[in-house]
């Protein structure tokens, strides 16, 4: 999140039935996804994610994420999807950047946030999940947050510059060995 007030709350109703907010998109085909967004709890201390077949919900990978220890849970493929995977990092003021990896069988597919462990309940009508910041993009691991404003877009290359390192660095000492 970026400081400013732009989460969405995903509040569900007090009617009995699935809650959730979807959006479909369009992937490669059988090539490892990404899907990740900022949690943070609003009532409720767990979220599901679902990448799923835009046609038939059965096809789908999906994780459990508890929003107070951010472990993630119930990581499961179901249907023609593999490769579920998911992860979570802790970042300040309670928000989890949460990720589920999966590797879709068709090209359009759904991606789900349910704001509750089970996707059918009753709400209480206020109690939820804030989300900001969901992305899908291709590979192993989420990127750096890219803003898209709604638009497909491509992210610039990660340069790390340092002009000076002392005094804690003295190249005539040795290498400096990065890993991460």
């Amino acid at each position: 999140p970026d400081g400013n007030t732009t989460a969405d709350k995903i509040i569900p109703s007090t009617n009995a039935g699935l809650h959730h907010a979807r959006q479909a998109i369009t992937t490669t085909i059988s090539v490892s996804a990404a899907y990740s967004v900022f949690l943070k709890s609003a009532g409720y201390t767990t979220a599901v994610l679902v990448f799923n077949d835009s046609t038939n919900l059965n096809n789908r990978t999906q994780a459990t994420f508890d929003l107070t220890t951010g472990v993630a849970s119930s990581v499961s493929n179901n249907g023609t999807f593999t490769g579920a995977a998911a992860s979570s990092v802790q970042l300040p003021n309670g928000w989890w950047r949460c990720t589920l990896l999966g590797i879709p069988a068709l090209t359009t597919i759904q991606v789900r946030i349910y704001p509750n462990s089970s996707a059918s309940f009753t709400g209480d009508g206020t109690s939820g999940v804030y989300a900001w910041g969901a992305q899908v993009e291709v590979g192993v691991s989420p990127s750096s947050y890219i803003p898209t404003a709604g638009s497909t877009v491509t992210r610039a290359v990660d340069n790390v510059t340092a002009t000076s390192l002392s005094p804690w660095f003295n190249a005539t000492e040795g290498p400096m060995y990065v890993d991460f």
